[in-house]
C-alpha cells in the first residue's frame, strides 16, 4: 500500500531542468409550463392539449400507442408530490467529491423511471433541467475516466514490439489521458461556476493520475533496458567504424531525453510520483550519470 503513495519529486523537476538548461532535452512535442391542478372534465381535455403541445414526440406516435398520452396525465396528476421533491433534491444536493455525483445520478434515474415517460411529464412541473443535465453529464464525463484508467492500469508493455512502437503506444496513452482529464476539469469548473455541482476536491484524488505515474515507470524501465542493450558489448567498441559508435551514442541521449521528458510531464500532471516510479526514475538518472563518464 505504501508504494502507491505519491508524493513531490523535485528531484525530476531539476534533472528535467539540467537537461535543458544544457540544451540536451527538445521539445516534443427547458422549463415547460406547470401542470394544472383541477380536476374538471375541461380541465382534463386542456391538459391532454398541453401534453400534446409539449410533447410532439408522443404525437407522432399516438395512432400506434393511444393510451400513452393518457398515462402521462395520468402521472402529471398523481406524481406531483413525488416530482416536486426530486425537484428539491436536485436543486439543493451539495457533493463533496465526483463519485457523490455518480451515486447521485444513479439514484435520481432510478427513481424517474418509475415515470412513464421522463420528459412528457417533467415538462409540466418546475423541474431544474439544466443543473440536472449537468450533474447526468458530470457522472458520465467521469465513469468515461474511469474506463480510461481500466485501459491504462491494465497496459502491459509488450517486450515483442520494437522500441519505437512500444514507447510511442504509451505515450499516446498518456496524451489521451491527459487531454481527457484536463476536459473534465475545465467543463467541471465551469459547470460548477454556474451552478455550483461540486465543492472543490483534490485533483490528485482522480484515481486515473496514479495509473498514468506507474504507466511512466514501464516506459521509464523501457527506456533503460534499451539504453542497456545499445551499452552492451563493450569489447566489441574497438571493432565499430567511428560512424557508428556516433550514431549509437546520439541514439542513447535521444531515448534518455525521451524518458526524462516523458518522467517529467508525468510527475507535473500527477503530482509526484510513487516510490516504485522515483525507483525506475533513479536507474534512468543512473545511466545518464554512467554515460557521461
Amino acid at each position: 500500500m505504501g508504494g502507491d503513495r505519491m508524493r513531490r519529486a523535485p528531484e525530476i523537476v531539476e534533472f528535467y531542468q539540467s537537461l535543458m538548461k544544457r540544451g540536451e532535452a527538445r521539445q516534443t512535442g427547458s422549463r415547460g409550463a406547470r401542470a394544472s391542478g383541477g380536476g374538471s372534465k375541461a380541465a382534463r381535455s386542456d391538459l391532454i392539449g398541453e401534453i400534446t403541445k409539449n410533447s410532439p414526440h408522443l404525437v407522432a406516435n399516438y395512432s400506434s400507442r393511444p393510451n400513452t398520452v393518457l398515462q402521462v396525465q395520468a402521472d402529471v396528476e398523481t406524481q406531483g408530490d413525488f416530482v416536486r421533491t426530486l425537484a428539491a433534491e436536485v436543486r439543493d444536493a451539495t457533493f463533496s467529491t465526483i463519485e457523490d455525483v455518480v451515486a447521485f445520478v444513479a439514484w435520481l434515474d432510478e427513481e424517474l423511471s418509475f415515470l412513464v415517460d421522463e420528459q412528457a411529464v417533467l415538462k409540466h412541473f418546475d423541474w431544474p433541467e439544466k443543473r440536472a443535465d449537468a450533474l447526468r453529464d458530470a457522472a458520465a464525463r467521469y465513469q468515461g475516466l474511469l474506463q480510461l484508467e481500466k485501459q491504462i492500469a491494465s497496459f502491459v508493455d509488450d517486450l515483442a514490439l520494437h522500441r519505437d512502437a512500444a514507447l510511442g503506444k504509451m505515450y499516446s496513452l498518456f496524451e489521451k489521458t491527459e487531454r481527457s482529464v484536463f476536459k473534465f476539469l475545465q467543463e467541471r469548473d465551469t459547470a460548477d461556476a454556474k451552478i455550483n455541482i461540486l465543492s472543490r476536491y483534490k485533483e490528485q484524488d482522480i484515481p486515473i493520475k496514479l495509473a498514468c505515474v506507474n504507466l511512466a515507470k514501464q516506459y521509464m524501465m523501457r527506456v533503460v533496458s534499451e539504453l542497456d542493450a545499445l551499452s552492451a558489448n563493450n569489447t566489441e567498441k574497438s571493432k565499430e567504424a567511428a560512424l557508428f559508435k556516433r550514431l549509437k551514442e546520439q541514439n542513447k541521449e535521444v531515448l534518455l531525453h525521451q524518458g526524462v521528458r516523458f518522467a517529467f510531464r508525468v510527475h507535473q500532471f500527477a503530482g509526484g510520483f510513487t516510490s516504485e516510479s522515483l525507483a525506475a526514475f533513479d536507474e534512468l538518472r543512473r545511466r545518464h550519470a554512467d554515460g557521461t563518464h
